[in-house]
C-alpha cells in the first residue's frame, strides 16, 4: 500500500479535506450566501451609475453654468412620487464658502418655506434685519424648507447642508410629523415601522438599485403619499386619536430625528437655533374629532343631544346657555376636539380668556388630523435644547412669543397672524424673525465681535415690508392663493367652514375693489426701490417680472427673468415665465427652446405642455402640437381653454394643404 503524501504542515491531505467538509464548509456556504447578493447589488449599482440610470438624491447639485451649488429639483422624488413631489426653493451658493460670509440654513416645511409666498417668509425678513444690523457682514440665509415634509426628510437635508460650512442651523419644524411621511395610517396598515426600518428604507431609495426596484413596483412614495388629489373622505380615513400608540410613536421618532439634526449641526461646527412652532388657535377649528373609544351607545346619544343643544344656543348667541350644554357634554366625553374648540369660543366671547386658552389648546392637541404642532411637539423641541451639554444649541420660543405679540389675546394666536391653521401672514412671519434675531445675533457677534451690537434697534415691520416689495397688489395675490387652498379638503371638513370661506372671499373681493391703476404702479415703484437697495436679490427680480407679466409688459418681464436665470439658471418657474413672455411677443423658436428646457428640468405641468402646443401650432407643426395639448388635458381634464385650443389645432390641421 502506498502511504498518504504529507501536506506542507505535515498533516495528511485527507485530513485537510475532512476539515474542509466540516464546520468550515458551512461557514464558507454562509459567506457565499451573504456576499454573492451583496456583490451582485454592488455590480448592478455601478452599472446603473455608469449608464446614467436614476437621479441624484443629494440635496445639492453642482450647477455647471455657474460653478456654484443649487438645490436639486429631484431631491423629493426619493420620498414621494414625482407627480406630487414638491421642489425645494432655488438658491446658489459657493463651495468653499467665500471669506467673510455668515451662512445660515433654514430647516423646515411649508410654514418655514413661506406659504403662500416664500418672498415674504421669515427667512427673508430675518435677512433684512441682519443686513441692517450688520452692514459689514455678508449673510447667506439659505431656505432649504420644502412644503409638506417632516423630520424624516429634513434630517438628510441637514446632513447635506453640513458639508457646506454652515455657521448656523435654524430649525422651525413640527407641523407635519403626524400627518406626513411615516405617520400613523400612512404606512399601508399594520404596526408602525420602527426607526431602523424607516431609515433603512429611505437609504435604499437613495441608491440606483432602490430607484430601479421602486420603478418596477410602480413608483416611489407609495407608502407615504397618494398620487391623486386627496378628498375629504381620504382625510376622514386617516384620523388618529391623540392617545393612539402609533401617534405616540411619531413623537418618539421626532425626538430621535431632532437630536440627530442637532448633532449634525454641532458636528459641522455650526450653532443650532431650535424654534418652537406657533399655530392658529383662535380661528382654526380642528380638522378631525373622535370620541373616546369606550363611549357606549347610550352615552353617545346623550352627548349628541347636549352637543346639538349647545350649537343651537351658540348660534342664537346665548353663550352662557351654550356653555352649560357643552360642559354637560364634556362630562360624558372630553376627547372630542370640536367640543373643546366651541368651549374656547364661548369662554372667549364671555371674556374668560384663561379658560378659553385652555380649551383652544385642548382642541389643538386632540385634533385627530394633527396638521398643527401640538404641545408634545413643542415640549420635545424644548427638551431637545438640553440634549447636548453645550453652548451650541439655543431655543427661540416662537410659540410663547407669538402669544405675547399684542396681535392676539394672550396665548391665543388667530387670524391677525395666520391665514389658516399654520401658514403665517406677514405680521406672523415678522414676529418669528424678530424672535429668532437675538439668538442669531449672538452667533454673529461671536464670529464678528466688532460688527455691531445686540442693542441695535430692530427694523420695523413697515421697513421690512418695503425692503421685500410687499404691496397691496402682492397681498391680494397671496390672499387669492389662500382662498383657493381653503376651498378644498381638509378645510371643508372644519366646523363653520362655509362661513369662514365666505368671509375670506368677501375680504378678497374688497381688497381687489380697492386696487386701482395707481396701486399697480406703486407696486412697481416699490419693487424698483427694493432692487436699488439689493440689486443681486433674484427673488425681487422674479416678483417684479411676474407683475409685469400680469400687466402684459412682456419686454420688461423678460429683462428681469433673464436676470433671475443668471443667478439661478435651474429655476424652472423663471424659465417657464420667460418662455411664456417670448411666446407672447411672437418669438416662437426661442420660446420653444425655453419650454424644452423647462421639461428637461423635470417640471411636468399642464401650462408647459399647453404653451408648447401653442408655439408648435404657430410653427404649423400640428401633430406635435396636438400631442402636447392632449398631455396638458390629461393633467387638467376639466380645463375648457386647453380643450378649445386642442380642437382649434385639429381644425387647422384638417384645413392645412
Amino acid at each position: 500500500m502506498e502511504s498518504e503524501s504529507p501536506t506542507r504542515s505535515g498533516a495528511p491531505a485527507s485530513s485537510s479535506r475532512r476539515r474542509l467538509v466540516g464546520w468550515r464548509k458551512w461557514v464558507t456556504r454562509f459567506l457565499i450566501a451573504i456576499l454573492s447578493p451583496v456583490l451582485f447589488l454592488l455590480i448592478l449599482e455601478g452599472g446603473l451609475l455608469l449608464f446614467g440610470y436614476g437621479y441624484s438624491t443629494n440635496f445639492f447639485v453642482k450647477d455647471e453654468a455657474t460653478g456654484r451649488y443649487a438645490s436639486n429639483e429631484k431631491f423629493s422624488w426619493r420620498f414621494y412620487a414625482p407627480t406630487i413631489a414638491k421642489n425645494p426653493l432655488p438658491f446658489s451658493i459657493a463651495s468653499p464658502k467665500p471669506k467673510g460670509v455668515f451662512r445660515i440654513f433654514i430647516l423646515g416645511s411649508s410654514a418655514a418655506w413661506g406659504t403662500p409666498s416664500p418672498s415674504f417668509s421669515f427667512s427673508r425678513i430675518l435677512s433684512v434685519m441682519l443686513c441692517e444690523r450688520y452692514p459689514d457682514v455678508k449673510f447667506e440665509v439659505v431656505n432649504t424648507a420644502i412644503m409638506g415634509v417632516n423630520s424624516h426628510i429634513v434630517l438628510p437635508i441637514a446632513r447635506d447642508c453640513a458639508d457646506f460650512e454652515p455657521d448656523m442651523f435654524i430649525v422651525y419644524l413640527g407641523n407635519n410629523e403626524v400627518i406626513g411621511l411615516h405617520g400613523p395610517k400612512t404606512h399601508g396598515g399594520g404596526a408602525m415601522p420602527g426607526m431602523a426600518f424607516i431609515r433603512a428604507s429611505l437609504w435604499i431609495k437613495s441608491t440606483r438599485c432602490g430607484q430601479l426596484i421602486g420603478s418596477l413596483l410602480g413608483g416611489s412614495g407609495r407608502n407615504s403619499a397618494p398620487s391623486k388629489p386627496q378628498d375629504l373622505e381620504y382625510f376622514r380615513k386617516h384620523l388618529t386619536a391623540a392617545d393612539d400608540p402609533d401617534r405616540l410613536a411619531v413623537y418618539e421618532n421626532f425626538s430621535v430625528n431632532l437630536k440627530d439634526i442637532i448633532s449634525v449641526g454641532l458636528d459641522s461646527g455650526a450653532r443650532v437655533l431650535l424654534a418652537t412652532v406657533a399655530v392658529n388657535l383662535q380661528d382654526s377649528p380642528p380638522f378631525g374629532s373622535l370620541h373616546r373609544q369606550d363611549l357606549g351607545s347610550a352615552d353617545l346619544k346623550r352627548w349628541e343631544a347636549l352637543y346639538a343643544d349647545g350649537i343651537a344656543a351658540e348660534t342664537s348667541e346665548q353663550h352662557s346657555n351654550a356653555l352649560e350644554k357643552y360642559l354637560a357634554a364634556l362630562d360624558i366625553d372630553d376627547r372630542f376636539a370640536d367640543l373643546h374648540f366651541r368651549l374656547g369660543r364661548c369662554y372667549r366671547t364671555l371674556g374668560q380668556i384663561d379658560a378659553a386658552r385652555k380649551h383652544y389648546l385642548l382642541a389643538r392637541d386632540l385634533d385627530a388630523m394633527a396638521a398643527r404642532a401640538d404641545h408634545r411637539i413643542n415640549e420635545t423641541i424644548r427638551k431637545a435644547v438640553s440634549f447636548k451639554p453645550t453652548q451650541g444649541v439655543e431655543l427661540a420660543d416662537v410659540e410663547q412669543a407669538m402669544g405675547r405679540s399684542g396681535l392676539c389675546e394672550p396665548g391665543i394666536p388667530g387670524r391677525k397672524l395666520f391665514y389658516e391653521h399654520v401658514h403665517m401672514k406677514f405680521a406672523g412671519n415678522y414676529q418669528v424673525a424678530k424672535t429668532l434675531l437675538p439668538g442669531v445675533a449672538r452667533a454673529v457677534e461671536r464670529k464678528h465681535p466688532k460688527s455691531g451690537s445686540l442693542e441695535t434697534k430692530t427694523p420695523t415691520i413697515e421697513r421690512c415690508a418695503n425692503s421685500l416689495g410687499l404691496s397691496q397688489w402682492r397681498r391680494g395675490e397671496m390672499l387669492t392663493k389662500i382662498v383657493e387652498l381653503t376651498s378644498m379638503a381638509p378645510f371643508t371638513g372644519q366646523i363653520d367652514h362655509k362661513k369662514r370661506q365666505r368671509n375670506a372671499e368677501k375680504e378678497l373681493e374688497s381688497l381687489r375693489a380697492e386696487l386701482g391703476p395707481d396701486d399697480v404702479e406703486d407696486a412697481i415703484v416699490l419693487y424698483r426701490k427694493a432692487i436699488e437697495q439689493s440689486p443681486n436679490d433674484w427673488s425681487l427680480h422674479f416678483d417684479i417680472a411676474s407683475l409685469y407679466d400680469t400687466l402684459k409688459r412682456y419686454e420688461s418681464s423678460m429683462y428681469h427673468l433673464k436676470t433671475v436665470l443668471r443667478t439661478v439658471p435651474r429655476y424652472a418657474p423663471a424659465r417657464l415665465g420667460l418662455a411664456h413672455a417670448l411666446a407672447n411677443t411672437g418669438k416662437n423658436t426661442e420660446a420653444l427652446a425655453e419650454y424644452r428646457l423647462v421639461l428637461d428640468a423635470g417640471m411636468q405641468d399642464a401650462s408647459v405642455h399647453a404653451g408648447i402646443g401653442v408655439v408648435l401650432a404657430r410653427l404649423k407643426r400640428f401633430d406635435e402640437a396636438i400631442d402636447h395639448f392632449e398631455q396638458a388635458l390629461q393633467m387638467t381634464p376639466g380645463d375648457k381653454a386647453i380643450a378649445a385650443d386642442l380642437e382649434r389645432v385639429r381644425r387647422l390641421k384638417d384645413q392645412a394643404p
